[in-house]
């Protein structure tokens, strides 16, 4: 091999050399470990309260689940940096807890800026904030709120304030063992009435109504005069449709087709004697058909749901050869 061959190949090897090692940078600082930020920080004003609401961390940045651990909430009532103008204090909180606290309102037109941070071991997470809130005059509240039944759930009217609904109510539902937490309806009703149609039978509900002033951020009225009732199925089901008597040597087979009520408890079958009804037998749900002796007689068939209401009878069934 020539000078000139060994020359080239020579700075052919000398690129592939530093084409695969490359300069190494300095060492990047280790991850600083620190509690993942606070979430769902939320001011709003209800009546003459002012709640702040907001859900602690429950990692570290590296994903490792928390201890029980601090939230310092820092309030100020006018610009400037938070951790200079502003007022901390420290709780202590469980992992991914919810935290709602309530003060009294400042004066309408007051400034509230909130943030929240969460710390644990002298570590802090980064420093979450809500948007400035501007505390305003709370609406009238909504009165003379009555509870009653309807006919698939609860039905609630109160009275307007006089100067109208504003942009609507929220209604508010506990039972007897518990707080108020959300509204039940996502966006404020305009009129003055609402169905609750979620309620399970058997138990006593409370409700409130807050006039609503805006949802962002929240401006509503002090609750309304509490109200509650218990909720007890009164509707009957529909009767048995689809009702037939076939007669054959062993007597007389009544049917008729499933019922579609979704608390359906049992079937009864009467038989039709000088004008009134005898109970011949209750059936589960799922028998549509009963055979009898007697087939000189005419019957009918009523639906009973969980409640006992009992439907009205079915068309009457007759000997049909």
């Amino acid at each position: 091999m020539n000078s000139t061959a060994l020359r080239l190949l020579s700075a052919v090897l000398a690129l592939a050399a530093a084409a695969g090692c490359g300069k190494r940078g300095d060492p990047l600082p280790p991850l600083k470990r620190a509690p993942l930020p606070v979430t769902a920080l939320r001011v709003a004003q209800r009546g003459g309260l002012i709640e702040i609401s907001y859900q602690a961390p429950r990692t570290w940045s590296d994903g490792s689940r928390l201890p029980v651990l601090e939230v310092e909430l820092i309030k100020a009532d006018r610009e400037g940096d938070l951790a200079a103008v502003g007022t901390a204090t420290v709780r202590p909180v469980a992992p991914g807890e919810s935290i709602l606290e309530s003060m009294p309102a400042p004066a309408p037109g007051s400034l509230l800026r909130v943030a929240a941070r969460a710390r644990l071991k002298g570590k802090l997470s980064p420093l979450a904030t809500a948007p400035t809130f501007t505390v305003q005059a709370p609406p009238a509240r909504p009165e003379s709120l009555v509870v009653g039944p309807s006919s698939s759930g609860l039905a609630l009217t109160w009275a307007s304030p006089a100067d109208g609904p504003g942009a609507g109510y929220f209604v508010y539902r506990r039972d007897k063992l518990s707080r108020f937490g959300r509204p039940l309806n996502p966006a404020p009703v305009p009129q003055n009435g609402f169905e609750d149609t979620a309620v399970a039978t058997g138990q006593e509900w409370c409700y409130v109504v807050r006039r609503v002033a805006s949802t962002e951020p929240a401006v509503e009225s002090a609750a309304s005069p509490e109200a509650c009732a218990m909720f007890s199925d009164v509707v009957p089901p529909a009767a048995p449709s689809g009702v037939a008597g076939l007669l054959d040597p062993d007597g007389l087979l009544l049917s008729w087709s499933p019922s579609a009520e979704p608390d359906l408890a049992h079937y009864r079958v009467y038989r039709l004697a000088a004008g009134q009804r005898q109970l011949v037998k209750e059936l589960p749900p799922s028998e549509t058909s009963l055979r009898v002796s007697d087939t000189a007689r005419r019957y009918v068939v009523t639906a009973v749901d969980a409640a006992g209401n009992e439907s009205p009878p079915s068309e009457t069934i007759g000997a049909r050869p």
